[in-house]
């Protein structure tokens, strides 16, 4: 492939995410977070089968899976996570006598935060060893 060719794979990768980014927040409201999360997995997986052909129009379209990817990873699975605390009454009211019903919002919140980074970030040094 050209410089020119190779060029254009990013383009559409990054513009994709770029214009997709803005709006993935009103899909989350009107499809479900949980459906977008799905659509999450799928994007990702076309955009790492594409990267094994050969076709460049595969090459593209794995590079537009990719972009998708992308922006529905860093805005869905927490929203998705808030969500959840909100249905299953986790957020608001979870206080104690006396205590501001922010800050048991928070505890709940901030506990499942802390092991979503936690984890994270065992995975990360996991794969960088790997």
């Amino acid at each position: 492939y050209t410089q020119r060719d190779i060029a254009n794979l990013f383009v559409v990768g990054y513009g994709s995410g770029m214009i997709l980014g803005s709006l993935v927040g009103g899909f989350a409201d009107y499809h479900g977070r949980k459906k977008l999360c799905l659509i999450y997995c799928l994007s990702y997986t076309l955009s790492v089968l594409m990267k094994h052909c050969r076709h460049f129009y595969a090459l593209m379209f794995g590079r537009l899976c990719g972009g998708i990817a992308t922006s529905l990873l860093f805005s869905v699975f927490e929203s998705w996570l808030i969500g959840a605390h909100r249905e299953r009454g986790l957020l608001g009211n979870t206080a104690a006598k006396g205590e501001d019903s922010t800050k048991g919002e928070e505890k709940w919140l901030a506990k499942s935060l802390s092991v979503e980074m936690y984890g994270s970030s065992l995975v990360a040094i996991g794969s960088g060893i790997a």
